[in-house]
C-alpha cells in the first residue's frame, strides 16, 4: 500500500520549535504516511524577504516564504494529499490557490484577536482601522476556507467561534504535546549537603525558561529573587538575555530545545517559574509539568488550562511581585506541598500533553481528510 503524502509547513519561532520536533516524531513513526516537512524560519531566506516593506512584517514575510517553499516542494514531489500549516500566520498568502484543490489544516496557538488582547506585553500595537479590517478579513478567509482547524487551547477555539464566526464543529482542540519520557525526573534535587559544609543544606532551585526575558517575566523574577529569595533558592535562567553575573544566579544563553542540557536543568529544578506578562500556552510550562515540577505562572492566555491554582502550582496576576514572593516562599517552606503539586503536574501532563497521544489524534484527522 502506497503511503499517503502530506506537506507540513511549520513556523520555527520560540515554542513552535519543540512543538514541531515532537510532532515530527509522532508522524515519522507511521509507515502509512510520508510527510514533507518544510521549516518556515525567522531569518530571511529569500531576496524578497529583505525588501524594506516586507522584512519587518513577520506575517507578510512568513506567508511569502511559505508560499515559495510550497511551490518548490510541489515541483519536486507533486501535489500532496493534504497541507498542514502551523501557525495560521504562514498560511495567509496561500489561501487563494490551495484551498479548493487539496484538504488544508490550519493549526494555531492563538488567533490574531487573542494576540491583540495580550499584545501589549509583546510590544504589539494595533494598526489603523482600515489595516485592522484587512487583517481580520485575511485571517477569517484562511479560517473559513480551511478544511479543519486545530487549536492548542479552548481559549483559542472560543475566539475562532465568537470572533471569527467559525463553527465549533470545525475546530478540534489538541494541546501541544511534549515527550513525557524525555522530561521524566531522572534525579531528585533534594536537600543534599553542600561540599565542605556538612550542616548547610543545598538551596532549592528556581528554573525560568524564556527567550524574551522581560515579557516572560524574567526581569520581575530576577528582582524578586535578589530582594527576598536568594537565601532560600538558586535562580537558573534559560534565556537569550545577556545578564550580569550575580550571586546565586546562573544564566544559560545557548540551550537548545529538547537537548540533554535542558533536560539536565529541568531534572535539577525544584520549582518552575514563568511570571509572564503576555502569553498563549507556553510549551515550557507543559515541559515543566512533564518533569513533575510545581509551576508558578500568571493568569494570561490559556495558561489556566494547564496550571490550576492551588493544584499543580500557583497563578498570580502579571507584574505582582508581592504575590510572586509569597507563593515562592510558601513553596520553600512546604516540601510536602511541592511534592503533591509536582505529582499533580505530571498527572495532568500525562492526561493532556502527551506528544505521542496528541500526535496520534492529529494523525487520524489528517488521514481522514486525505481519504
Amino acid at each position: 500500500m502506497r503511503a499517503k503524502q502530506f506537506t507540513f509547513l511549520m513556523e520555527q519561532t520560540l515554542g513552535h520549535i519543540p512543538f514541531s520536533q515532537n510532532l515530527r516524531k509522532a508522524f515519522d513513526n507511521d509507515e502509512t504516511v510520508q510527510v514533507n516537512w518544510l521549516k518556515v524560519e525567522f531569518p530571511p531566506q529569500f531576496l524578497v524577504e529583505k525588501l524594506p516593506v516586507i522584512r519587518n512584517n513577520w506575517s507578510l514575510r512568513s506567508s511569502l516564504k511559505a508560499r515559495k517553499l510550497l511551490k518548490q516542494q510541489n515541483k519536486l514531489t507533486g501535489k500532496p494529499g493534504l497541507y498542514f500549516f502551523h501557525t495560521q500566520v504562514i498560511s495567509l498568502l496561500s489561501a487563494g490557490w490551495l484551498w479548493d484543490k487539496v484538504p488544508v489544516i490550519i493549526s494555531l496557538d492563538a488567533t490574531p484577536l487573542n494576540y491583540d488582547r495580550v499584545g501589549l506585553a509583546y510590544g504589539h500595537r494595533q494598526g489603523n482601522a482600515l489595516l485592522e479590517k484587512f487583517k481580520f478579513w485575511l485571517n477569517r478567509r484562511a479560517f473559513q476556507k480551511a478544511s479543519q482547524l486545530v487549536t492548542w487551547s479552548e481559549w483559542a477555539k472560543l475566539s475562532l467561534v465568537e470572533d471569527y464566526g467559525i463553527s465549533p464543529a470545525k475546530v478540534e482542540v489538541i494541546a501541544p504535546g511534549t515527550n513525557l519520557t524525555f522530561w521524566e525526573k531522572q534525579a531528585t534535587h533534594a536537600a543534599a549537603l553542600t561540599p565542605g559544609d556538612a550542616e548547610k543544606p543545598e538551596k532549592l532551585v528556581l528554573l525560568f525558561v524564556g527567550g524574551d526575558f522581560e515579557r516572560k517575566g524574567g526581569k520581575l523574577l530576577y528582582e524578586v529573587f535578589q530582594k527576598s529569595l536568594s537565601d532560600r533558592y538558586e535562580l537558573h535562567l534559560i534565556t537569550k538575555e545577556k545578564l550580569a553575573p550575580a550571586d546565586g544566579v546562573f544564566v544559560y544563553n545557548n540551550v537548545a530545545p529538547n537537548s540533554p542540557a535542558i533536560q539536565e536543568l529541568f531534572s535539577k529544578a525544584t520549582v518552575f517559574v514563568l511570571p509572564t506578562e503576555g502569553d498563549c500556552l507556553p510549551v515550557a510550562i507543559t515541559e515543566a509539568m512533564a518533569a513533575s515540577l510545581p509551576v508558578v505562572s500568571t493568569e494570561v492566555g490559556a495558561i489556566n488550562e494547564a496550571v490550576v491554582d492551588g493544584e499543580n502550582g500557583f497563578l498570580i496576576k502579571p507584574g505582582d511581585g508581592e504575590a510572586l514572593t509569597r507563593v515562592l516562599t510558601r513553596l520553600a517552606d512546604e516540601p510536602e506541598l511541592r511534592r503533591v503539586m509536582g505529582e499533580n503536574s505530571r498527572k495532568k501532563a500525562e492526561a493532556l500533553f502527551d506528544a505521542a497521544k496528541n500526535g496520534q489524534r492529529l494523525l487520524e484527522i489528517c488521514k481522514r481528510l486525505a481519504g
